[in-house]
């Protein structure tokens, strides 16, 4: 997994793990180190196998913040229009809706 940084004014999100395989897409946050986050390119994701909430953040293809949903253990969350979504754990704050976030390299 590559692992980039995700900026929105003064507050970094990272590290942030670009999944890119099934495997990648499919574990989401499991096993990930506190504080570190996911990017997934997709619509909608599930918190199927996972046993707290976390942040799902709706991404336009320019980075943009669409929406924010908290997805529950065994709920679904979607984002009509939204090409990325970022996978945030519950004690990292989520961007603002309108907020562009910058991608940045590690």
């Amino acid at each position: 997994m590559d692992q980039v940084f995700l900026q929105a004014g003064a507050t970094t999100y990272g590290p942030v793990n670009d999944a890119r395989t099934f495997w990648q897409r499919w574990r989401g946050l499991k096993g990930l180190p506190p504080g570190a986050s996911v990017l997934i390119r997709t619509r909608s994701v599930h918190g199927f196998g996972v046993r707290t909430p976390f942040r799902a953040i709706g991404l336009t293809s320019l980075l943009q913040v669409s929406a924010t949903q908290v997805v529950k253990p065994g709920r679904i969350a979607r984002f009509p229009g939204c090409r990325y979504i970022l996978e945030l754990p519950m004690e990292v704050d989520a961007p603002e809706p309108g907020a562009t976030l910058e991608l940045r390299s590690a």
